[in-house]
């Protein structure tokens, strides 16, 4: 569901919090409304900030004012953390009637995957999950936290709220089809215990690849805060191996490990590999039941429709990947069919160029281009999938 957006008065807002005017603006080709601002001071210096808006209501919340307050959390985690000797970009503002965040617009990459040196991409992510480990290391006692952030009691108590709050958003969803894959999940998750506990931490919620700015070899901040929370800090390093199936980065398991050798440096507490084989199904098991409404339910107007497909994709092999590794069963890759010659297959080629020669010159700004690239991206995958739909019905 699309909800109509306080555009310009998030952009007075902004020039009132900077104290200063916007002389260039660019919006972001995402799935929640960003906005990259640059203004011009009064002293004549200028300022590049980033303004963040809730996602639409179907993803993080059922409802607006469920998404309303999800983006509020994200200004309190922010908040919480650029007190602590962490990286992060700096907390500029939050105005909760217009929808918007401020913080400040940092330079950087966060496109990993694209370092061709592997050495330099290797360091980058290295001096991430340091970060990281710093990060879940920080007692979270030692915190000013604000009411509005939920604090689980213990891991099992953390693992019991997914369940209840993730399970029951999925039951409501108006299904169109069936999800064998996702009731296995919740099915195993419901059976299985974590194998031990630990100090609960302040983390991101959706950590790896794409997730933190670099320059060069070096990390250089932290960025992605809107599923913080109190939790299980080894959650979070399950889940990025499912995130790292998405985007390409290789040596995951030495990152990991690393990781967990400052974790206890760190901490004093002992990293368990056991409980990092457990989340590496029970967070993508979980997750993947709030992204489930937009496969269900797919919106032409959704800009993130072609990601959203691919993503679940990949996070429900994940889920039965990490289960076979749990149980320590092998598990043989399948025959990928093959492309056949299809009648349709010259049709899908001329919509394809339809898209990209006469309406991706028409795009007006990112959003607009993304929107072409996705809808080349869907009929690619139509020409590919009739050609192959016979043989994966077969299969089924």
């Amino acid at each position: 569901m699309e909800v109509p957006r306080l555009v310009n008065e998030g952009f007075a807002w902004a020039e009132q919090v900077i104290g200063g005017r916007i002389i260039s603006k660019r919006k972001h080709n995402r799935w929640r409304p960003q906005w990259f601002l640059e203004l011009e001071t009064p002293d004549g210096s200028l300022r590049k900030v980033l303004m963040r808006g809730f996602r639409n209501p179907g993803y993080t919340a059922s409802d607006e004012k469920g998404a309303r307050d999800w983006l509020q959390v994200e200004s309190e985690i922010l908040r919480t953390i650029e007190r602590l000797p962490i990286a992060v970009p700096p907390h500029l503002g939050y105005n909760h009637d217009l929808g918007w965040m401020l913080m400040e617009w940092l330079e950087g990459s966060s496109e990993i995957g694209d370092v061709a040196d592997p050495e330099e991409r290797f360091d980058a992510y290295r001096g991430y999950m340091e970060e990281l480990a710093k990060l879940h290391a920080t007692p979270i006692d030692s915190l000013s936290l604000s009411p509005l952030i939920a604090m689980p009691g213990s891991s099992t108590e953390h693992r019991e709220r997914l369940m209840r709050d993730h399970i029951a958003f999925y039951r409501k969803l108006e299904k169109n089809e069936p999800e064998p894959i996702l009731e296995m999940g919740i099915q195993w998750v419901q059976h299985h215990e974590i194998p031990s506990e630990r100090p609960l931490a302040l983390g991101l919620g959706d950590v790896g690849p794409g997730q933190f700015l670099f320059t060069g070899p070096q990390f250089k901040s932290l960025i992605d805060f809107e599923y913080g929370m109190i939790a299980d800090p080894f959650m979070e390093i399950g889940m990025m191996r499912s995130r790292e199936m998405q985007y390409p980065l290789g040596r995951m398991a030495e990152h990991i490990l690393h990781y967990g050798k400052r974790y206890e440096e760190l901490s004093g507490q002992p990293f368990d590999l056991d409980a990092i084989r457990y989340w590496s199904v029970a967070g993508p098991a979980m997750w993947t039941l709030m992204s489930n409404a937009g496969v269900q339910n797919q919106a032409p107007e959704m800009i993130d429709l072609v990601f959203v497909l691919s993503w679940e994709t990949q996070q429900k092999r994940a889920v039965i990947e990490a289960m076979a590794e749990y149980h320590n069963i092998r598990l043989t890759p399948p025959a990928l069919p093959k492309e056949t010659s299809s009648l349709l297959g010259p049709i899908y080629d001329t919509l394809t160029g339809q898209f990209q020669r006469y309406y991706a010159p028409r795009a007006k700004d990112p959003a607009e281009e993304a929107f072409v690239d996705y809808s080349v991206a869907l009929s690619r995958t139509l020409a590919r999938g009739n050609a192959t739909h016979s043989e994966i019905d077969r299969a089924n």
